[in-house]
C-alpha cells in the first residue's frame, strides 16, 4: 500500500525554511559626539547578544554626527533597511539596538524609523529582549511567529511590501 502525501505549498516551504535558518542580525547604533567609547560598548553588547541567541551577524550600521541626530537623514539606517529589503522572502531578520534611544529619543521619529524596518520584513529589538511587537507597532497580517525567550518575533511569510524608504 502506497502512502499519499499532500503537495507542499510555497507558503509551507517558506515557513519550513524560516524555521531552519538562523535569524539574521543587523546591528545599529548612532553617536552624535566625537567620543566613541560608549558606542563601542553598546556595539560589543549587541555582538554578545547575537552570539548568545545563536543568530547570524549580518553587519553593523552606525550613524554619526548630525546624521545621528536627525531622523530624516540617517543614511546608515536607510542603508541597513535597503540591505534587509534585499534578503530572500521569508528571511527572519532583526535590527538589534542596545536601547530604544539608539533608534531615536523622539517617539514619533522612533515609530517612523521602526516602521521602515517592519516594511522591509524585519523587527527592531533591544538587547533586553524587547521588540516592536511588545510596543504594539506591528499590525501586519503577513507574518508568522518566531520563537524567542522574551517575545513573539515576526517574519514576513510570502511577499515583501514595496521598497519605499519614505
Amino acid at each position: 500500500m502506497r502512502e499519499h502525501t499532500h503537495a507542499t505549498t510555497p507558503e509551507a516551504r517558506v515557513a519550513r525554511q524560516s524555521e531552519q535558518d538562523p535569524v539574521k542580525a543587523f546591528i545599529y547604533d548612532r553617536e552624535a559626539t566625537a567620543q566613541t567609547g560608549r558606542m563601542l560598548e553598546r556595539v560589543a553588547q549587541c555582538h554578545a547578544y547575537v552570539a548568545r541567541m545563536g543568530w547570524r551577524f549580518e553587519g553593523l550600521w552606525v550613524d554619526t554626527g548630525d546624521d545621528a541626530i536627525h531622523a530624516h537623514r540617517r543614511p546608515y539606517w536607510r542603508a541597513m533597511v535597503a540591505e534587509m529589503e534585499g534578503q530572500p522572502t521569508g528571511t527572519r531578520m532583526v535590527c538589534l539596538v542596545a536601547t530604544w534611544a539608539r533608534v531615536s529619543h523622539d517617539p514619533q521619529d522612533s515609530v517612523t524609523l521602526r516602521q521602515m524596518v517592519s516594511r522591509a520584513g524585519g523587527v527592531v529589538a533591544t538587547i533586553d529582549g524587547e521588540t516592536d511587537t511588545d510596543r504594539g507597532l506591528s499590525a501586519r497580517t503577513d507574518v508568522v511567529p518566531i520563537e524567542h525567550p522574551a517575545a513573539q518575533w515576526l517574519v514576513q511569510r510570502t511577499t515583501k511590501p514595496g521598497r519605499s524608504l519614505t
